[in-house]
């Protein structure tokens, strides 16, 4: 039988080489375990219409697969929604479907309700119609939503009427949190206000300077 000599010197080389395969592959490991940042969106959506909260809205997030329907109290939650701005669409039957920007922060819950965006006067009858407000930053040096709803009001009123609907547009609610300062800032800026039934239906929008 011939006698193969044992080389310890092999023996370590392999050893090593096998440690720093083992090296290798852990420090792997963390871009496998890695996840995108998400947090939740928690809502209702209202029927002016009907002066109800609907069933069997579809709720979806616009770029993703996220997607689910009220339920019959009008309730829905999504989860797993990008941390950022994410535009949330709201369709139903009989309604023109609604799209709103919602600023999602990782491991945070946002509470949003929606108004379908329907006027429901007839040639017999009256209504409701919500008046949307928003503010578009044109020239803002800090990351904004596309839109932000600042105000709105459900207004009921009889067929062929016609009313003034006041909603106010205070400085502070376009102020943007300065971490440096370590308060709230106003920005010199282009402000954009519109004015509609919903984020898809503008139906007046005017330009204003702001100032600090």
């Amino acid at each position: 039988m011939t006698h193969i000599p044992h080389d310890s010197r092999i023996i370590s080389r392999l050893r090593l080489l096998l440690g720093a395969a083992v090296l290798i592959a852990c420090s792997a490991l963390p871009s496998f375990a890695q996840t995108t940042a998400t947090g939740v969106i928690r809502g209702r959506v209202y029927n002016p219409a009907t002066k109800e909260y609907v069933a069997n809205a579809e709720v979806s997030i616009a770029n993703t697969i996220l997607a689910t329907t009220t339920g019959a109290d009008g309730t829905f939650v999504i989860t797993n929604v990008p941390a950022g701005t994410d535009t949330v669409t709201v369709t139903y039957t009989g309604s023109p479907t609604i799209s709103v920007d919602v600023v999602v922060a990782a491991g945070e819950t946002v509470n949003k309700e929606f108004s379908l965006g329907t006027t429901t006067g007839t040639a017999a009858g009256g209504g409701d119609e919500v008046v949307q407000l928003y503010v578009r930053h044109i020239g803002s040096r800090v990351p904004r939503p596309l839109l932000e709803l600042k105000g709105f009001q459900r207004v009921p009123f009889h067929a062929g009427e016609k009313k003034t609907v006041h909603l106010p547009l205070k400085a502070a609610v376009l102020n943007y949190w300065d971490d440096a300062a370590g308060s709230f800032e106003l920005e010199r800026d282009d402000v954009e206000v519109l004015i509609g039934s919903s984020s898809a239906d503008i139906k007046l929008r005017k330009t204003l300077q702001v100032s600090p």
